[in-house]
């Protein structure tokens, strides 16, 4: 019985050691951009392709241009919106499209399910409304660890709103 005590005990603490001299994960934490450290960026954008935006930032932070403000119902965040979409990175460089993704170059998603940008973008127009809309990395996907290369990056949407359900 001793014996077998000792065994044990000495596989515990051996289990222990090993543990204690393993490599601790090198998980790099995220910090949040605020939007004044993004708006030169932003801004860049903007003058670079000659929009025509309120570069305001509203009380959102959210630059917008509204190409046509449709006629039909306005989104809310309980609708369902269809939508043609390309995102783009603050250089131009088109990483997103329904046009690429979906064989009727359409989503329809629930927008209380898209990122805040989106929600708070999108209700500025109505049914058969296009949109450009650049949104600060805090209301894009921020530190999102799923975002990948999106994680802190402010990003531009060409957005082409088809229908909103209920």
């Amino acid at each position: 019985m001793k014996k077998r005590y000792s065994a044990g005990l000495a596989v515990l603490i051996g289990l222990l050691l090993l543990t204690g001299c393993l490599k601790q994960n090198d998980v790099e934490t995220c910090t949040p951009v605020p939007i004044s450290n993004e708006l030169d960026t932003m801004k860049a954008m903007v003058r670079d392709s000659a929009f025509v935006m309120d570069t305001t930032g509203e009380t959102d932070g959210i630059f917008s241009e509204i190409i046509n403000p449709g006629t039909g119902a306005a989104p809310t965040l309980s609708s369902t919106v269809t939508v043609k979409y390309i995102a783009y990175f603050m250089n131009g460089k088109a990483y997103d499209s329904t046009y690429v993704k979906t064989p009727d170059g359409v989503t329809t998603p629930p927008l209380n399910q898209l990122i805040k940008g989106w929600q708070l973008g999108l209700p500025k127009i109505k049914e058969g409304g296009q949109i450009r809309l650049i949104i600060p990395s805090s209301l894009a996907y921020g530190c999102n660890p799923n975002a990948g290369s999106l994680t802190n990056q402010p990003l531009y949407f060409n957005i082409e709103l088809i229908k909103v359900g209920d």
